[in-house]
């Protein structure tokens, strides 16, 4: 089977920047031999529910997932992408995610402390661009991301969601 859920805050563009994102990525996955299932635009007066059942049944169909993990809206990834990421760990799925972002969480965390609040003086340095909980799944790239995925689907690579930039991390963690 080899489907692979597209995560990520490309559901809000527009319909051109939509088709567009969509049909990059699924050039680059079915590049690798793996089938993409990718959730619809979000769109104004959906039904929240529904969307949210609908989203996890095709993420259920899927034996993988590819998430963009890049600041939205602040400092955080999309927190329904952080969701789907969390779902698809939790069922045992091939996690893979990269950011267009490569700073330090830290480093992104303290640019909008200073211009947003000040009462949370603690960020945690663990050089990933994202949360710690998020951090083993990351990849430089979505090429990188993608091939990492398609070799642990088609059994070339050692299966496991740990992205290089947890491995390369990991050290002073473990």
């Amino acid at each position: 089977m080899n489907h692979v859920y597209l995560a990520g805050p490309y559901v809000f563009l527009d319909e051109t920047g939509y088709r567009r994102h969509v049909a990059a990525v699924t050039r680059v996955l079915e590049g690798l031999g793996l089938c993409v299932l990718a959730p619809g635009r979000a769109t104004a007066g959906a039904d929240p529910a529904e969307v949210a059942r609908e989203n996890l049944v095709m993420l259920s169909e899927c034996e993988a997932l590819i998430a963009d993990l890049s600041p939205f809206r602040g400092v955080e990834p999309d927190a329904g992408t952080a969701f789907e990421v969390g779902y698809a760990a939790s069922r045992g799925m091939i996690v893979g995610a990269y950011s267009t972002d490569h700073r330090p969480y830290a480093e992104i965390a303290e640019q909008h402390r200073l211009a947003h609040w000040d009462h949370h003086p603690f960020v945690e340095d663990h050089q990933a661009p994202v949360n710690l909980m998020l951090a083993p799944y990351m990849h430089q790239s979505l090429q990188a991301c993608a091939r990492h995925v398609a070799a642990q689907l088609l059994g070339h690579g050692e299966r496991s969601g740990a992205g290089p930039v947890l491995q390369a991390a990991s050290g002073a963690h473990r």
